[in-house]
């Protein structure tokens, strides 16, 4: 559900609300999402995809090149 697909992006440190992730479906900015009757349903794979894509790759300081 979005209340639990929240509480899994905010234990993975993306503090994220439902009501962002129905802004961000909206918007078509938001991991993807499948239904449920009306009730909205995501899959791990999918959460795991999009909180990574905008992540840089690691590096050993600030000062180091993106």
């Amino acid at each position: 559900s979005r209340k639990e697909a929240a509480r899994y992006l905010s234990e993975r440190g993306l503090q994220t609300a439902p009501q962002t992730l129905a802004r961000k479906f909206c918007d078509g900015t938001g991991p993807l999402c499948s239904s449920l009757g009306r009730r909205a349903m995501y899959y791990r794979k999918h959460l795991d995809e999009w909180f990574a894509a905008p992540l840089s790759p690691p590096r050993r300081s600030f000062s180091a090149p993106r």
